[in-house]
């Protein structure tokens, strides 16, 4: 599990000093013509702001959204192992996300903080610099903590549909954000024809600090179909491949032999042994039609398949595991104020193991159907879900006395969530 990265009291005050003042010169601004000054020497020195440094204010640009949650559970248990979501309060109100976004721009450079508070802490989520090396936006560069490119990860959870990300997404990018740096290259070929390529190298763990010299490699490409500028039409489509690893130099590891995860010899050699266990190709899709009178209609998919190593300990054999899944949104605008929408995700923790030979959490395949709608008045967005977990037929399956498998009841573990979020 990734580090967390918390501030200390003072470290907090101070920031919440910073936005304070930041608010203030904001406020004064609102007050002044476009182009201020000339400025009276006596405000120099005496707390008031020179023409330059309010040129510097003007640079920031501080943005955020609060994600106020009410969660509700079916069951407080986790049913001998078997239930999906569940929680001991049963019902809860939360703070799901709470995020404040400095950017400083100077000419061609961008700075990017982002902190998220939360009634858990404060989390540092963003934190990076970005270059333009050419002149709309054709050819950036991303030095620092950021979100890996990936659609899903990449689209802002204050504009995503769902309440949270699918479960394979969760699974092959961890954390969504990585310490490394990016290229990303948009290419204006033709009118509404802009092909995008991502190209990043990164530590691998997230927010925490690395273990090992091993770095993770991640390329994207994605591409508008060309359906014409006034078509009602718009699609996208791409694809990305991740590839990196951790060290495997034990003499054994394991992974799937017989039906079953067991220790097998490592055949992994070379000074980079073990680069590569960490894998996944993925191909995607998003399409939005103007052709309904009541608004838009989007589809939005992606494929992923690879695989994943658990980190070893002085117990533990690294494990290799190929996993696959996928996810389907189904979006309906209605006017300007409502939006309906359906959700679809699976994923398979352990490919190689199925049914009855599945008996791990961390080899189960488990499928989420999930539906809702937002409601939008102004800046705030109301989401109204229902997520609906089902885990693959006899998998997880106990065994009696005689060691014969019992059925597998399929418990009742929904959740619901009501979501108020405001955006500034």
């Amino acid at each position: 599990m990734n580090r967390i990265v918390r501030f200390s009291i003072s470290t907090l005050s101070a920031f919440i000093a910073m936005l304070c003042s930041f608010a203030l010169v904001a406020h004064a601004q609102g007050s002044t013509p476009a182009e201020p000054g000339p400025w009276p020497d006596s405000l120099r020195g005496r707390g008031g702001f020179t023409k330059e440094e309010v040129e510097r204010l003007k640079a920031l640009k501080i943005s955020g959204y609060i994600q106020a949650d009410w969660l509700h559970f079916d069951r407080r248990d986790s049913a001998n192992g078997q239930a999906f979501y569940w929680d001991a309060r049963k019902n809860l109100f939360t703070i799901r996300r709470g995020r404040v976004k400095l950017v400083y721009t100077s000419g061609n450079m961008r700075v990017t903080v982002q902190p998220d508070f939360t009634e858990r802490g404060v989390v540092l989520k963003d934190a990076y610099g970005s270059v333009d090396l050419l002149p709309n936006e054709a050819f950036t560069v991303d030095v620092g903590l950021f979100l890996r490119p990936n659609f899903e990860v990449a689209y802002s959870s204050s504009h995503r549909e769902s309440p949270e990300r699918s479960q394979v997404t969760l699974a092959f990018y961890p954390g969504e954000r990585d310490l490394g740096f990016m290229f990303t290259s948009k290419l204006d070929l033709a009118d509404a024809f802009q092909p995008r390529i991502q190209l990043g190298m990164f530590n691998g763990e997230g927010t925490a600090p690395e273990r090992d010299p091993y770095k993770d490699i991640i390329a994207r490409v994605t591409l508008p179909l060309p359906f014409g500028a006034t078509s009602p039409v718009k699609a996208n489509v791409g694809a990305s491949f991740y590839y990196g690893g951790i060290p495997q130099t034990d003499s054994m590891i394991v992974k799937v032999v017989n039906n079953a995860n067991r220790p097998a010899p490592n055949d992994a050699t070379g000074s980079w042994a073990g680069w590569g266990n960490k894998r996944n190709v993925n191909v995607e899709a998003q399409v939005t039609m103007d052709l309904l009178g009541i608004g838009s209609t989007m589809l939005r998919g992606e494929f992923m398949t690879g695989q994943r190593p658990t980190f070893p300990s002085s117990s533990k054999l690294v494990e290799l595991r190929n996993q696959s899944g996928y996810y389907a949104y189904f979006i309906q605008n209605i006017g300007k104020h409502f939006q309906a929408v359906a959700k679809y995700d699976m994923f398979d923790r352990n490919t190689d193991l199925t049914g009855n030979f599945a008996t791990s959490i961390a080899d189960m395949a488990s499928t989420v159907f999930g539906f809702g709608g937002n409601i939008f008045v102004d800046n705030l967005r109301i989401t109204l879900w229902y997520d609906i977990p089902h885990i693959a037929e006899g998998e997880l399956a106990k065994k009696d006395g005689n060691g014969d498998f019992l059925a597998f009841p399929d418990v009742k573990d929904n959740k619901g969530t009501i979501r108020f979020q405001y955006m500034f």
